[in-house]
């Protein structure tokens, strides 16, 4: 996200790496202009520098309830629109493994936050639920999304695109180590929930070497089913 420059309503220059280097700064901002851009017509909300069809593509300043903050989020459906480059361009899903899915089983949120249906439960209590995985009838159409829920690996798939790793950036260049990958993994989990939870309170990204991975890995063991503690490696 560094030198990404972001318009806010009005005019504003405003800076995406503030969130790291100064988030009070970031919080400020993003806080005086959030009533601003929510009445503001389409070409005069926040906005990145990308453009579609020489149209600005504005980006939306939400509240987040649960952490008392705010943030830039892409609008729906507009992800594939960015350049690659930008921090808010995301994959075409109708082209990647989530073609294969129901419409139910990802359901993207108006903030950019989405929910996911997935083929295991998060806890046991007695016998493991029996999951139905019958397919959909059949489809004169080929390649038509069949799948009904998601599987862990499905998970991990979707974990690695909301990270923006599946393709290549020019400042991931000596910069995508195990850690960062990892840290941009979890990331992407706090912004998934499947069953009322957050992914991220169930994943534990573990780093070769790492002893407070470990550490982390334990303490969610003994909170949670095992079925439920999916470890991720790069």
């Amino acid at each position: 996200m560094t030198g990404t420059i972001i318009i806010l309503p009005g005019g504003e220059r405003f800076q995406l790496e503030w969130r790291r280097t100064d988030p009070e700064r970031w919080e400020r901002r993003l806080k005086a202009k959030y009533d601003e851009s929510r009445s503001a017509d389409r070409s005069d909300k926040a906005r990145c520098l990308c453009q579609h069809r020489g149209a600005a593509l504005p980006l939306q300043i939400r509240y987040r309830a649960d952490s008392h903050s705010y943030h830039l989020a892409v609008w729906p459906n507009e992800g594939p629109l960015h350049e690659k480059t930008c921090p808010f361009y995301k994959p075409d899903p109708e082209k990647s493994g989530r073609a294969s899915y129901v419409k139910s089983v990802i359901r993207e949120g108006e903030d950019g936050d989405v929910a996911v249906t997935l083929s295991i439960g998060l806890r046991r209590k007695g016998p493991p639920r029996v999951v139905d995985d019958t397919p959909l009838p059949a489809s004169d159409r080929p390649g038509q999304a069949r799948q009904r829920r998601m599987t862990p690996l499905g998970l991990l798939h979707l974990l690695w695109e909301r990270a923006g790793l599946t393709e290549w950036r020019p400042q991931f260049a000596g910069h995508r180590t195990p850690t960062a990958t990892l840290g941009r993994i979890a990331s992407a989990g706090t912004r998934i929930r499947t069953q009322g939870r957050l992914i991220s309170d169930l994943l534990c990204a573990v780093a070769p070497g790492h002893e407070r991975f470990g550490r982390r890995l334990h303490a969610i063991a003994h909170q949670e089913a095992p079925a439920s503690v999916m470890p991720i490696w790069p």
